[in-house]
């Protein structure tokens, strides 16, 4: 569970799918996705396909359909998972994990894909027009992954896929779609369920 956690922490860091408008003018994001694992020491990969829904500097749900069923609500002071299978859930304080710190303090930067923010915390480079390179300086990220690399779309902003490489050679690649930008959610959207 730390690493499905500590991969939720980065996508909420890291995610700005879509063709984004105004930085100002975004309330809210969301869409589905499908994220892949390669697991190194197994020789395999897994997949997980679900929706996230994201108010920029405030809160993130990650809802995953299928091949389980869980929803994970990050919040400012808080981080909550509920596995819909054992009907069992945990939460986090934030106190208590510093990414989840490090998101709430750059999380509106990294939401636009500004890459003056971005470069508070990595170091960006271009490889080519639709590729952003992020590599960490900060010693907290450092300690979990070497990489992460942002393919986009035919737009500036459109991300099409986020590829994280973790300090123990596992991969987890990220792709999204139907992406919605201002949503209209009511506070029962948030709910610890898959809808």
């Amino acid at each position: 569970m730390r690493k499905y956690l500590t991969v939720l922490l980065w996508l909420f860091i890291l995610l700005f799918p879509g063709t984004m408008p105004a930085v100002e003018n975004i309330t809210g994001i969301e869409a589905e996705f499908t994220q892949t694992r390669q697991l190194k020491d197994l020789d395999m990969s897994v997949s997980f396909r679900g929706f996230m829904r994201c108010e920029p500097g405030k809160r993130l749900k990650w809802a995953v359909r299928e091949p389980v069923a869980a929803v994970t609500l990050i919040e400012a002071d808080k981080l909550t998972h509920f596995d819909l299978q054992s009907r069992t859930t945990a939460v986090v304080d934030a106190g208590k994990i510093p990414l989840l710190k490090l998101m709430n303090r750059n999380l509106n930067g990294w939401m636009t894909g500004d890459e003056k923010i971005l470069a508070e915390n990595f170091t960006v480079s271009r490889p080519d027009a639709r590729t952003l390179q992020l590599t960490p300086h900060d010693s907290v990220s450092r300690a979990m992954m070497s990489a992460v690399q942002i393919t986009f779309g035919e737009h500036a902003r459109e991300v099409k896929q986020i590829r994280i490489t973790e300090k123990s050679g596992e991969i987890t690649e990220i792709s999204f779609s139907a992406v919605k930008f201002n949503p209209r959610w009511s506070e029962a959207d948030w709910k610890l369920d898959l809808k």
